[in-house]
């Protein structure tokens, strides 16, 4: 086997497996800014709809 393809064949990987990375790197970023910008929103429309006073729940005091 030839030495210089060879070591072509690894710089190849290389690449191949940085780009691999890089694009996981990409995805994970990007579904992390969705599901915080979905939970701003929801948010959002719980304060306008003022269904927040809803989901707490009294305090009930035993005398």
């Amino acid at each position: 086997m030839d030495k210089s393809k060879y070591k072509t064949f690894l710089v190849f990987k290389g690449i191949k497996s940085f780009f691999k990375r890089i694009r996981r790197l990409a995805f994970i970023i990007i579904a992390a800014f969705l599901i915080g910008f979905n939970n701003a929103f929801y948010d959002e429309c719980r304060m306008v709809n003022d269904s927040k006073s809803f989901d707490k729940q009294e305090q009930v005091f035993d005398d």
